[in-house]
């Protein structure tokens, strides 16, 4: 076997040489350059990366808060006693505390979202209803003013009295209404029992061809019957409210005045007198005033049964007090 000798690799030229180092050179002074461009990038995304951590932690203490708010004020909404509810521009509910869900007996989740007179306004006030809640949106009606209409919920139709403040959105553009309700179903009720009850008095009062009538602490007229408008020549609402002088005249006041006083002392009185009524007409009376107590022994006013004698007997004549101590009634 013939052994060559190995082959020896040529020395680069001079001029070689100085461009392989000139770019090897120029390539260290790039990645130092990249290298230093990196290092700043990682630095900023340091920073921008802390200050997203700042801005998240921010948020969430915003967030945290802005729930705490919510909470509390669902809370204050919750306890004020009274049924408060958001109706946004397009009428629909946007809150409702506790006193709402009862007064209109659903949840809080069934009722949000509901068109507030679509559902619970009377279909034959309801354009009224709706046309009154534009104009307060556009401040063309006062929105202190409060205002009653009946609503319809799951136990039928209830009397509520309202009061309602205008919400703004960011802009200052009205955004719905805040409405706040008592319920006066039971009130009203009561209201129309009593008024039944003394329409049922007063026609049991007129049969009777006596003058009855109630005459308070302040000797002002609060009840007559139709004998009594007959007597004194005046209709009961031209009489209600006015004073005993004002009604009789002075002469036939002066001549009742110690019994009315004495009525208004706590005694039962009775007598029997000749009295010229301020119309000019005169009458022989037998008459009975009778106090009406309130609580604590305190005289409230007192009640009247007056008699012409002349038009059923012969006058016996009375006058004195017909029980010397007030009974509580």
């Amino acid at each position: 076997m013939i052994r060559r000798p190995p082959r020896s690799t040529p020395k680069p030229s001079s001029a070689a040489s100085d461009v392989y180092k000139r770019q090897v050179e120029k390539n260290r002074e790039e990645h130092q350059i990249q290298a230093t461009d990196l290092s700043e990038r990682v630095r900023e995304l340091g920073v921008e990366l802390q200050n997203a951590k700042i801005e998240t932690d921010e948020s969430r203490r915003r967030e945290e808060s802005l729930r705490n708010d919510v909470a509390a004020s669902q809370k204050l909404v919750d306890v004020a006693g009274t049924s408060i509810l958001l109706v946004n521009k397009n009428h629909k509910l946007t809150l409702v505390n506790r006193e709402a869900c009862e007064l209109l007996v659903q949840s809080e989740t069934e009722l949000l979202g509901q068109d507030w007179f679509d559902v619970f306004v009377p279909d034959e006030i309801r354009a009224e209803k709706i046309a009154h809640f534009s104009e307060i949106l556009a401040g063309d009606l006062d929105p202190r003013t409060g205002f009653e209409h009946p609503i319809l919920t799951r136990d039928g139709e209830k009397a509520v009295r309202w009061r309602v403040s205008v919400i703004e959105d960011e802009t200052g553009a009205s955004a719905g209404a805040l409405f706040t309700g008592e319920d006066v179903t039971e009130r009203r009720k009561a209201e129309r029992e009593l008024r039944q009850e003394r329409e049922r008095v007063s026609r049991l009062a007129d049969a009777f061809p006596v003058l009855i009538s109630y005459v308070d602490a302040e000797q002002k007229y609060q009840f007559v019957n139709a004998a009594s408008e007959q007597w004194l020549e005046a209709r009961s609402e031209e009489l209600i409210g006015r004073d005993v002088r004002s009604v009789v005249g002075d002469p036939a006041y002066e001549v009742l005045r110690g019994y009315v006083e004495n009525a208004l002392s706590g005694w039962q009185v009775g007598f029997d007198k000749e009295i010229v009524f301020k119309n000019g007409k005169k009458r022989y009376i037998q008459a009975i005033y009778v106090p009406h107590f309130g609580t604590g022994d305190r005289v409230l006013g007192y009640y009247e049964l007056v008699t012409d004698c002349l038009l059923y007997t012969s006058p016996s004549p009375r006058d004195g007090l017909l029980s010397r101590m007030p009974s509580s009634a």
